[in-house]
């Protein structure tokens, strides 16, 4: 079996670079030329920046609420140490990146004993 990444990506939909550019169109993109697969990005309910302040869903006008945006893709090992460089250097401390390691592959089957997380995410 094949180890692999989930690679989460955590900021602000407001976060710009330094060129005026949202943090969320330049990850995406850098994610895309590396050709990474399989990514999903989605906007939290509420969050808490980096300065303790909270962001809610409460103005009608999506986005000046500055939710959080997580930007996800399920990475092989070697991929996700090409990438997450580049992608340090890009969010430059306006935002998070974690990681889960596991299993990724075909050949994964369940054998007695054996559990596995499943995250579900519902709208309400």
């Amino acid at each position: 079996m094949a180890t692999g990444y989930l690679l989460r990506i955590v900021f602000n939909e407001l976060e710009m670079d330094s060129g005026h550019h949202t943090l969320a169109h330049r990850v995406l993109r850098y994610l895309w030329a590396q050709h990474v697969a399989g990514v999903t990005m989605r906007k939290g309910m509420t969050g808490i920046d980096q300065h303790n302040k909270r962001h809610d869903s409460i103005l009608e006008d999506e986005p000046f609420n500055d939710l959080p945006l997580i930007i996800e893709s399920v990475l092989p090992a070697e991929t996700y140490q090409a990438v997450v460089p580049g992608v340090n250097r890009i969010i430059a401390n306006k935002g998070q990146i974690s990681a889960a390691s596991g299993q990724i592959g075909s050949e994964m089957m369940q054998t007695e004993g054996q559990h596995y997380v499943v995250k579900l995410f519902t709208e309400t």
